[in-house]
């Protein structure tokens, strides 16, 4: 067989092509159950004005006091991280967080790095995303 072959398909390089039939499937964990996964990531995607925001704020603020979900469930109290490139911490999150009841101790922001002056950068997954798994790692 070619070096570059597997029983299913092609690899080049760090790119494997991995059939179904290897793979051993697993149970959700689920934050909030059967709407969103634990460990996994979850997009509210729409156009501008679809209350995603808003939406995203509640679900903060039930994860943070350990409230109730809009299905009558409870929530475990959990620790949130926002990133948002759009709207201000001090003007807009924090004080949306704050009406929605969210335990502010619970939640945290992302910011990008710092030059040699303090100043902050916006932060940009391309090139911040190592820096910031490593940030994690340690938090």
């Amino acid at each position: 067989m070619n070096p570059n072959q597997n029983n299913w398909g092609l690899t080049v390089g760090n790119v494997v092509i991995r059939p179904m039939s290897s793979i051993q499937e697993k149970p959700i964990s689920w934050l909030w159950e059967n709407f969103i996964p634990r460990g996994m990531l979850t997009l509210l995607a729409g156009a501008g004005g679809g209350g995603k925001s808003t939406i995203a704020f509640d679900f903060a603020a039930t994860l943070s006091t350990g409230g109730i979900w809009p299905d009558g469930k409870s929530s475990k109290v959990g620790r949130i991280l926002i990133w948002s490139s759009e709207d201000s911490a001090e003007h807009t999150i924090k004080p949306r967080l704050m009406a929605a009841g969210a335990n502010v101790e619970n939640i945290a922001m992302i910011e990008g790095p710092r030059d040699d002056f303090g100043n902050g950068t916006a932060f940009d997954p391309s090139r911040d995303l190592d820096e910031f798994t490593r940030t994690l790692r340690g938090y």
